[in-house]
């Protein structure tokens, strides 16, 4: 008997609306990773546990994170057969998820130097729930999903650093959302700053090394560290409201930001961008459609 060939789908509006298209898939990954699976089936669960505020949060966070993986086999399915997936990487895998444990560590060394220890505390299960999602979250839609689908559209070498920053923009961007719970005006413009030089990290991480691996690593450590400074964030890595913004933090966070940028300049430097094209010229193995 003759075997069935899968269906592969027809993308007409994508093919053809690259940014549109972008953002499209990227907030379509938002409702399904967070309205469907955080808000319904998280809540569903957090019922059970009425009397457990803290077991609740972690419920709706861990059920935030599956629904990114979710996500992430939609996404697979949605360009199969032409996609090869999110999570298998190119060579040396190892070494990348090495550099992702390394540098977080790095910076949590930083802070202990030059903050006072009244200001650090081991993240409890609720930020540790809240680190894990965020870092599955974050880099299935931002980089599983829209870089991925960016460098679908943008295969070529010349355009390597443009994909990262139109995913890093959407990123960053996304980060106003902070303003809804209760986040200061200022603190919010500074971290969409921030968080644009952060995405740029991970999507060039994603792109050198062909699998979201070692950018859940790094993002999940990153927010770890982020969270034990209990001066600036509250239980579930909400923004303290009486935090206020000086000038040295301003200058702190840009000359972060430049380490950052220099970071992500040395991963995409001109003489690993045709590793990158190999990569990816094999993730994406374009086929006619039926």
């Amino acid at each position: 008997m003759k075997s069935r060939k899968r269906k592969t789908f027809r993308h007409n509006f994508i093919d053809k609306h690259t940014l549109p298209g972008a953002l499209f898939l990227c907030m379509m990954a938002e409702i399904i990773a967070q309205v469907v699976c955080g808000l319904i089936i998280g809540g569903i669960c957090a019922a059970f546990f009425p009397h457990n505020s803290d077991l609740q949060k972690i419920v709706l966070e861990v059920s935030v994170a599956i629904g990114a993986l979710i996500v992430l086999a939609i996404f697979w399915r949605y360009f199969y057969p032409e996609y090869a997936g999110s999570l298998s990487g190119g060579d040396h895998l190892y070494l990348w998820i090495l550099f992702a444990v390394i540098m977080p560590l790095i910076v949590l060394a930083v802070q202990i130097m030059t903050l006072t220890s009244s200001r650090l505390a081991f993240p409890t299960a609720v930020n540790l729930a809240a680190a894990f999602m965020a870092g599955v979250s974050e880099e299935v839609i931002f980089r599983g999903v829209t870089a991925s689908y960016l460098m679908r559209q943008w295969l070529e070498k010349k355009r390597i650093l443009m994909v990262i920053i139109v995913s890093s923009l959407i990123f960053a961007l996304s980060h106003m959302l902070n303003l809804l719970s209760g986040a200061p005006l200022d603190i919010t413009l500074l971290q969409v700053v921030s968080s644009f030089f952060m995405g740029a990290i991970l999507c060039a991480l994603f792109l050198r090394s062909g699998s979201l691996l070692p950018g859940m690593i790094l993002h999940i450590l990153f927010d770890i560290v982020a969270l034990s400074d209990v001066s600036s964030f509250q239980e579930g890595g909400a923004y303290n409201s009486s935090i206020t913004l000086s000038s040295s933090d301003i200058v702190e966070t840009m000359i972060v930001n430049i380490i950052y940028l220099l970071i992500v300049l040395f991963l995409i430097r001109p003489s690993v961008q045709d590793k990158v094209y190999e990569i990816w010229k094999k993730k994406w193995q374009k086929t006619s459609e039926e």
